[in-house]
């Protein structure tokens, strides 16, 4: 006898569910290397661009300031480590500026002593969107599409339905358990 498991696989093991899980622990390391470096080298990043020259661009970060000494906290203390190079590195301040704005309200919703999931969330969807985002294709496509995307549309509707009724949540804690 052969039993068909089709419970499906959590969410947190789908693309989407760890996208959403790494770029959630980016912004709550306040954009620690290894965080960073994990979210921007997921398959889903894109940032707008053609993923291939968004990798390089990956790349040229990480060998410019986030190997060796740890930058300052946030966007702020990465653009610091490359406004001091010995060596500039052309054009890669530029190319993070718009990740680091796109960032700027899930970071503050994040550093709040205290917040909701009603304001949390979508400032993390709308952060996710963006970094999700191709040359070709908008973010919100490219991320919530194929069965896992789908599931976890579902999985943040329901979460933004019960988000009145939940309680304020503890700065720097946001809780992404996507195994429930």
């Amino acid at each position: 006898l052969k039993i068909d498991d089709s419970a499906g696989v959590p969410l947190a093991q789908t693309s989407v569910g760890s996208f959403l899980r790494l770029t959630a622990d980016m912004i709550a390391q306040q954009i620690a290397p290894v965080p960073l470096l994990a979210a921007l080298k997921h398959p889903l990043a894109s940032g707008g661009m053609e993923t291939g020259t968004f990798r390089a661009q990956v790349r040229r970060l990480e060998r410019a300031v986030l190997r060796g000494t740890r930058p300052a906290p946030g966007f702020e203390g990465i653009d610091g480590a490359l406004k001091t190079l010995k060596e500039p590195r052309p054009g890669l301040r530029d190319w993070l500026k718009p990740i680091a704005a796109a960032a700027a309200e899930f970071e503050a919703e994040i550093a709040k002593d205290s917040g909701g999931l009603a304001s949390l969330v979508p400032a993390h969807v709308k952060f996710v969107e963006f970094l999700a985002g191709s040359n070709e294709t908008p973010g919100d496509q490219r991320l919530w599409a194929h069965a896992d995307g789908e599931a976890a549309s579902v999985w943040v509707s329901e979460i933004l339905a019960a988000a009145s009724s939940a309680p304020n949540i503890d700065g720097g804690h946001y809780p992404l358990v996507l195994d429930a």
